[in-house]
């Protein structure tokens, strides 16, 4: 049982230290940064969507009891946004629904 316990905690810290260390990473972005860059400290996003002139790519982690999504918006392959949304399940996120950042998602690009 002690074992089971501690295997539980301990996953449990790798996954808040997971969401850490990335958030800590998405406060390199800026504003103009190419694509390429962006790539290069974040890595492959899990999701990609593509509105009129934006491309939106989206960081999914689940930390603790939340799930917490990161985007980051460019235009002409360049940085123009950095939001973030918090859900306690998926179901709950604006990303589900159809909003990041207060901005509609056509409803065939949403989950």
């Amino acid at each position: 049982m002690k074992k089971l316990f501690f295997i539980s905690l301990t996953s449990l810290l790798l996954i808040s230290c997971a969401s850490t260390k990335f958030a800590r990473k998405a406060m390199l972005i800026e504003n103009g940064m190419p694509k390429k860059e962006v790539l290069s400290i974040l890595g492959t996003p899990d999701d990609r969507q593509f509105r009129m002139d934006e491309e939106i790519w989206t960081y999914r982690f689940t930390d603790l009891d939340k799930i917490k999504y990161y985007f980051v918006w460019f235009r002409n392959d360049r940085v123009t946004s950095l939001t973030s949304d918090e859900a306690d399940s998926p179901d709950n996120s604006y990303y589900r629904h159809g909003y990041i950042d207060g901005r509609a998602i056509p409803a065939d690009r949403r989950r």
